[in-house]
């Protein structure tokens, strides 16, 4: 689900979990199509609290 915080700022979220944040509804849109089609339900992240990596499952 995209969900639109501002003019310049859009979430996608899973459930109440966000998985990343975009400038544009077009990135959002682009990255949640390719979310769903590889089934990803989590974002995870190596090295807190600036992680290093970033990955989705």
């Amino acid at each position: 689900m995209i969900k639109k915080l501002s003019s310049n700022q859009f979430r996608i979220e899973s459930g109440n979990h966000l998985m990343k944040m975009f400038s544009t509804m077009e990135e959002a849109g682009n990255a949640l199509q390719i979310i769903k089609r590889n089934g990803y339900t989590k974002s995870c992240f190596i090295g807190r609290p600036n992680p290093s990596f970033e990955y989705y499952k």
